[in-house]
């Protein structure tokens, strides 16, 4: 019998859920990842940059035939995985969407040109005071690199910030930016949503799963998300389909087709949509648990398919009457934790974790301010009827926890 293999570019631990999926549907594991030891289980772990599309070469070198797909979590490796579609008779999305997908200078540009963007945004190589500050005059800015991910090398500022604030902010960004170039922006005030996509061959993109997004008050000038809530009760099928639509939009205005696509929008509060930004991939347990919850659909099985031919329907999926939740632990800092707790002792025993990371839930432990993405202390993926997993009771056990943990 011949054996079908799905190639994981990036060995981020996140990607857990991602390896268990692929394993029930029956595929050898091929995980890509510059470091010797990783935290996956692979059935080989080839030594190589996941982000170089050389990779393609070196899979095909090993004489591999049967590669069915090719998953990644990260924003600069998806020339890495078209490379490899391309190589093993896999359908792609062409190099120029792709890049539109990574570089926030291209994405915004191209949603500006189609009327999509609804916010001022521009992007700089070099700082230039006068440009930055004609917009800091008029709006609240968020500075940020134009190819980064994980919340790295942004900076929130107040309107009529000094020179000095505004240097420094750039001077972040840049370090962050492997392009050299920064995006300057309206800092648009609202609710912000994410949007899981997948596009096909023939001109279809369905949404399989849209959250509420939450972040945290433990940060200086940035946005670090604490919490996805997927297919919440407190958002009408109405916003859903407004928000999946508007998705929709953005993702084939890049070009992007044969891709996941995770997208970040926000509702203004006079109700108009604007875009954050969008990849041409999916995250972890987002993709292989959180949206499968609300959507009753195997996302990364669809995934495959339309890689290998296949069509999907177009617009938001039915969803079930579940919801589902990306918990981050949101520590305060400068605390110390007095005992070994976590959230589960608390919350409605309906709402299951199906993964969790509590190893930082432990006595004695110092928490500090969190600055990106990664500096996150762990994380539950919730599951539960819709009507159950709320807001409400995750904050209610949620505070309960806090009071245990903490001194």
């Amino acid at each position: 019998m011949n054996k079908k293999y799905a190639v994981i570019l990036g060995a981020n631990v996140l990607n857990i859920g991602v390896v268990d999926n692929f394993k029930s549907m029956g595929y050898e594991i091929i995980v890509v990842d510059y470091r010797d030891k990783i935290d996956l289980s692979c059935d080989e772990h080839i030594l190589f940059d996941a982000k170089d599309p050389e990779i393609a070469t070196i899979l095909k070198q090993k004489g591999y035939k049967n590669i069915k797909v090719v998953y990644t979590s990260m924003d600069n490796a998806g020339l890495a995985q078209r490379a490899i579609c391309k190589e093993f008779g896999l359908l792609y999305a062409d190099e120029e969407a792709i890049l539109n997908a990574h570089h926030k200078d291209k994405m915004q540009r191209k949603w500006a040109e189609s009327g999509l963007l609804n916010r001022e945004s521009f992007a700089l190589g070099e700082f230039d005071f006068d440009k930055i500050n004609q917009l800091n005059q008029k709006f609240k800015i968020i500075i940020k690199p134009a190819n980064a991910c994980a919340s790295r090398g942004i900076t929130i500022l107040d309107k009529d910030s000094s020179i000095e604030k505004l240097q420094k902010a750039f001077e972040y960004a840049k370090k962050n930016s492997s392009s050299g170039l920064v995006n300057i922006e309206e800092f648009i005030i609202g609710t912000e949503f994410t949007v899981e996509m997948l596009g096909d061959n023939f001109g279809n993109v369905s949404v399989f799963g849209i959250s509420k997004k939450y972040h945290t008050e433990n940060t200086d000038n940035n946005k670090v998300a604490v919490k996805l809530h997927y297919n919440s009760s407190d958002i009408k099928n109405e916003l859903q389909e407004k928000i999946a639509a508007f998705g929709i939009k953005c993702y084939k205005t890049l070009g992007l087709k044969n891709t996941l696509g995770h997208f970040e929008v926000i509702l203004k509060n006079n109700g108009n949509l604007s875009p954050v930004e969008i990849g041409a991939r999916s995250s972890g347990f987002i993709a292989s648990h959180l949206v499968d919850a609300v959507s009753g659909e195997n996302y990364l099985k669809k995934f495959a398919e339309i890689l290998n031919g296949a069509k999907i329907q177009n617009g938001l999926i039915e969803h079930k009457n579940t919801s589902s939740m990306y918990y981050f632990y949101d520590i305060e800092a400068n605390s110390t934790s007095k005992k070994e707790v976590n959230l589960i002792y608390f919350i409605n025993p309906l709402i299951k974790s199906l993964y969790f990371d509590r190893k930082n839930l432990v006595k004695n432990k110092e928490f500090k301010k969190l600055t990106q993405d990664t500096d996150r202390y762990g994380y539950e993926i919730l599951v539960g009827d819709k009507n159950i997993l709320t807001m409400e009771e995750v904050l209610r056990a949620e505070k309960e926890f806090l009071k245990e943990f903490l001194i």
